[in-house]
């Protein structure tokens, strides 16, 4: 959608916009047109809270890649699109879904369900304050080894870690992050209590479901960084 079809649009009455949202088949459309005005969100959101996703279930072994989770579609021989529960540890729970919207869109309602039911939130984005190459910091190996299982560690030594920004979850009154690190010839990923890096963090919240969480839930994307504190 471009800016003169969104101010066409937000002139429409109520009517047409329902004939029209209904018939809205790409992802980036569907989220434009809920920010067309107050009544164009309100039917994205009555839409998101009336897709079924009792049968639909993430599991993260014996998937079935040529099945859509939505709609049962099965195909041998269709290219199913992955949605990646990517807040979690390894082995990630997954939904194949189609090329209908509607199923992305059950596979993210979905997603928010479980979320919620283990308490676990992403969405944040933390930026490291301390330095100018921000997603590089220096971590001790204490914060990344165990030294039950390394006794010749020396925990004095710094070394280089990459945080990834867009890789922090809350989860239990905690705000942890993944963090990238080289050690000899290997590359490691470890998910570390943030407090533990003593470092000053700024975090940013961007997500807009904001308003299908649970009321106890929705105090933590109104303004993180006060979590922190």
């Amino acid at each position: 959608m471009n800016n003169d079809t969104i101010e066409l649009y937000d002139k429409l009455p109520i009517e047409l916009l329902y004939i029209i949202f209904k018939y809205l088949q790409i992802k980036s459309d569907i989220f434009t047109f809920r920010l067309l005005n107050n009544v164009s969100n309100n039917i994205f959101k009555t839409w998101i809270y009336e897709l079924n996703t009792d049968n639909m279930y993430a599991k993260s072994t014996f998937v079935n890649i040529k099945l859509c989770n939505a709609c049962n579609m099965y195909n041998i021989n269709y290219i199913y699109k992955t949605f990646i529960y990517n807040c979690e540890y390894h082995p990630q729970r997954i939904l194949h879904y189609c090329n209908n919207v509607n199923c992305f869109f059950k596979c993210v309602k979905l997603f928010l369900i479980d979320i919620q039911i283990d308490d676990l939130f992403p969405f944040f984005q933390v930026i490291n304050k301390n330095n100018k190459n921000k997603n590089t910091i220096l971590i001790n190996n204490l914060n990344i080894e165990d030294n039950e299982d390394n006794e010749d560690i020396d925990d004095s030594i710094l070394i280089d870690a990459i945080i990834e920004p867009q890789n922090m979850i809350y989860h239990k009154k905690e705000f942890y992050i993944l963090i990238n690190f080289y050690n000899a010839f290997y590359k490691y990923e470890k998910i570390i209590d943030i407090k533990a890096l003593n470092i000053n963090f700024e975090i940013k919240n961007n997500i807009i479901f904001k308003w299908f969480l649970k009321k106890k839930y929705t105090r933590l994307y109104i303004k993180g960084e006060t979590l922190l504190q």
